[in-house]
């Protein structure tokens, strides 16, 4: 379950039904999105959307884990005063949720930080991609192993797809985010240099036009 308070209670689903809750629902991973200007009161609505959204699983055969629910709360405010937990009435256990301890919340494969930097986002996809090129770098060389055609068909589809996961999420044309390209574009100058097989001095346009690679950004 995921809150984000901001100064306006405006939203689409708000809008829509006059209910400022927004539903998100990915197979079997709910979440509930309240928009509002304090805590207390988007724990209300949450509260009431929860114990909606059991009815209606209820209605369909269907249970949800109370084990594995969770909550977030973003805020653009500075020093916010800490929130209260959101109490709900889960099959008629009360359950008290807290924001996780470690300051961050997965959903969807996606580390939401309470900031929502997504700082902490990519630096997990960066390590995975390094972790998954460091072993593909025994599946060739200049001298031996797959070609180069091979070598750059396992870049693009098993670390690009890696490193740049969730990307159409946190990117923003918009606004200057060096601290979180600079890690990619690193990553894919050092798999197309293996892919080549060319110098490390060789500069990274030169490598994307060579590999037929578009650039990170």
């Amino acid at each position: 379950m995921i809150e984000e308070p901001s100064y306006s209670t405006s939203h689409t689903n708000t809008k829509r039904y006059n209910w400022p809750i927004g539903p998100r629902a990915y197979v079997d991973d709910h979440g509930l999105l309240s928009i509002g200007d304090n805590w207390e009161t988007n724990n209300e609505h949450l509260a009431k959307a929860a114990k909606r959204l059991t009815d209606l699983l209820s209605e369909i055969g269907l249970k949800i884990d109370p084990r594995k629910s969770e909550i977030m709360h973003f805020s653009v405010r500075r020093n916010e005063k800490p929130p209260p937990p959101l109490v709900l009435d889960i099959y008629g256990t009360r359950t008290e949720l807290l924001p996780p301890k470690e300051g961050y919340l997965r959903w969807l494969g996606a580390f939401l930080d309470k900031k929502l930097s997504w700082k902490l986002h990519t630096t997990v996809m960066n390590k995975r991609g390094t972790t998954i090129l460091s072993g593909m770098k025994c599946l060739g060389n200049t001298i031996r192993g797959h070609t180069q055609q091979n070598r750059r068909t396992l870049y693009l589809s098993c670390i690009l797809p890696v490193v740049t996961y969730a990307a159409p999420v946190w990117f923003r044309p918009d606004k200057q985010q060096k601290h979180l390209l600079e890690p990619l574009v690193k990553i894919q100058s050092e798999a197309l240099r293996w892919t080549l097989g060319v110098f490390r001095t060789t500069p990274l346009p030169a490598l994307n036009i060579l590999a037929h690679v578009p650039p990170i950004c």
